[in-house]
């Protein structure tokens, strides 16, 4: 029988996922479904005050999105007749695919969030 080795990128990429994870969690919980039970548990125990610095939050997408990049997608240039001709090759390994998956669903949803609470519609 095969062993199967421990991909830890996809693991260290999860966690560094948490933050962001968390905020759009909550923050659906509260809009979509009206609990607002688990915004005031952050708040009570402090940990909203840390996990809600951008620094944080979008620190830790880069980060994710970086580290299970870097198995996935290989760049490689070559040089032929005087042209650069650039490849983009992927491998197909599943937990670092869900991964950036998940990355790209988190930063979008705080992007959507953040302009869909500050557009204004200002009539002239």
């Amino acid at each position: 029988m095969e062993k199967k080795s421990f991909n830890w990128r996809a693991f260290v990429g999860c966690v560094f996922l948490l933050p962001a994870c968390i905020i759009v969690v909550a923050g659906l919980t509260q809009s979509l479904l009206g609990f607002s039970e688990f915004n005031e548990a952050l708040e009570r125990t402090g940990v909203l005050s840390v996990l809600d610095h951008p620094a944080v939050v979008i620190g830790g997408l880069v980060i994710a999105f970086g580290i299970n990049a870097i198995p996935i997608f290989k760049l490689k240039f070559v040089r032929e007749d005087g042209t650069l001709v650039g490849m983009v090759r992927t491998k197909n390994t599943i937990l670092n695919l869900a991964a950036i998956a998940l990355t790209l669903f988190l930063f979008v949803s705080i992007l959507g969030y953040s302009i869909a609470e500050n557009f204004q519609i200002i009539p002239r």
